[in-house]
């Protein structure tokens, strides 16, 4: 008889210590698998980069439909906020070095800011000193019809020479990266970064034929979703991202961008999916904001047009750059509000989580920014590792995506709302 008692009470236990597993596992729910359709659909040629030439309209549509799915109700009468932004466009752009034809997107990159350009040019090298100072070396009226290439930096370049030229090379050993947000407006000069050794000594002519487009006036849109709280529902907090990014480059290089921000957005619509079947205190909002990579456009028009009032908003939680997470997060203004990342901190040491949680101060590098400069408590999380390694560039697809630690992350973010 006793041999029977002790089997039932091991029995019970076990059956407990599985409902206790499972309860766990039910609260923190989260479906990478899931993570990963959305950065799948995302990062598709057919989506064109989702940069600000309807692409992003389509991803806004997708994106909407989703929190539709999910069941979460649109902020107002409509799930879009719309605002307007100018921006230039590369329609079309092929490069020769004397007569051999570059690859857009791994051999060069040109700055968005550049004006349509067709045309055979001289160009010249213009070697910097030890000290990093350039010279002329010819009469500036020569320099109107060259191209010149530097080994400098455009900042650098630009501090020193003023003179009239068609175009500036960059020369790059290292990877380049392209910026939407030279575009917001368009120069008088083509600008190219290029891989510096392509440029040798024999290379006398560059040919380029440039087509760009400049809209003064693009209408984008920022996707908002509600999920009422349960005790506290006049009272917000908001989980946010970006959808956007850098789109084309002429007809045959696009940026995905899975790590920036594909990423993010998925782990926002996968964070919406475990709210609607377990609802917060307070009510969240799901924002995914278009704009942040021509300069945060969409977070600012947000905080200048809140659609709910920035006096009730507690918290904004930003995630920017997912894709990683091996060595853990950083946490932008995490030294801005000591209060809140002595919270995280703990929950993420007394839960064994991710290898390490490191604060920087303030910086205007996504968009927790626009918030926190409104007096909202914000925070903005990308994580740290090697693994995701394309950055602004047409190599940042789907492999670049790899939520090393997303289980981990997924419950600190939930626990720390919990504390908010």
């Amino acid at each position: 008889m006793k041999r029977k008692y002790t089997y039932k009470k091991s029995s019970i236990k076990y059956q407990i210590s599985l409902l206790l597993v499972l309860f766990s596992m039910q609260i923190y729910a989260q479906n990478k698998e899931y993570a990963y359709s959305i950065v799948d659909t995302l990062t598709q040629a057919s989506y064109g980069g989702r940069a600000y030439d309807g692409s992003d309209l389509k991803a806004a549509g997708f994106i909407a439909g989703e929190m539709k799915r999910i069941g979460l109700s649109p902020v107002g009468n409509s799930y879009f906020q719309h605002f307007p932004l100018a921006i230039n466009s590369i329609k079309e752009v092929n490069i020769s070095l004397n007569d051999k034809k570059l690859i857009a997107g791994k051999e060069y990159l040109t700055l968005l800011s550049s004006p349509s350009l067709q045309g055979t040019f001289q160009t010249m090298y213009m070697p910097a000193d030890s000290n990093g100072k350039i010279h002329l070396i010819k009469n500036p009226s020569v320099y109107k019809e060259i191209f010149v290439a530097t080994d400098l930096s455009p900042q650098e370049f630009k501090k020193q020479f003023n003179l009239d030229v068609r175009g500036i090379i960059y020369l790059k050993e290292k990877a380049f990266f392209w910026h939407i947000s030279d575009g917001r407006e368009v120069s008088d000069k083509v600008e190219i970064y290029l891989k510096k050794e392509l440029f040798t000594a024999d290379i006398e002519t560059i040919t380029i034929d440039l087509k760009t487009q400049f809209q003064t006036v693009y209408m984008t849109q920022n996707v908002l979703g509600i999920i009422k709280g349960t005790r506290y529902p006049d009272q917000y907090i908001f989980i946010t991202a970006h959808y956007d990014h850098l789109g084309r480059m002429g007809k045959e290089t696009f940026f995905p961008g899975g790590h920036d921000n594909a990423s993010g957005t998925a782990m926002v619509l996968d964070l919406a999916h475990y709210y609607a079947k377990h609802p917060s205190a307070y009510s969240l909002v799901f924002v995914l904001f278009s704009g942040e990579e021509a300069g945060l456009l969409g977070s600012f028009h947000y905080v200048k047009h809140p659609l709910i009032s920035l006096k009730k908003t507690k918290f904004v939680l930003n995630l920017d750059l997912m894709g990683a997470g091996s060595e853990g997060i950083m946490v932008v203004n995490g030294k801005e509000y000591p209060k809140y990342f002595k919270k995280l901190k703990k929950i993420n040491r007394c839960r064994r989580l991710l290898p390490q949680i490191k604060a920087r101060g303030k910086a205007a590098n996504s968009d927790h920014y626009p918030f926190s400069q409104m007096g909202v408590p914000a925070f903005f999380f990308y994580t740290l590792g090697d693994e995701s390694t394309e950055y602004h560039s047409p190599g940042d697809n789907l492999s670049n995506v790899h939520f090393s630690d997303y289980e981990d992350l997924f419950k600190l973010i939930i626990t720390f709302v919990k504390k908010i």
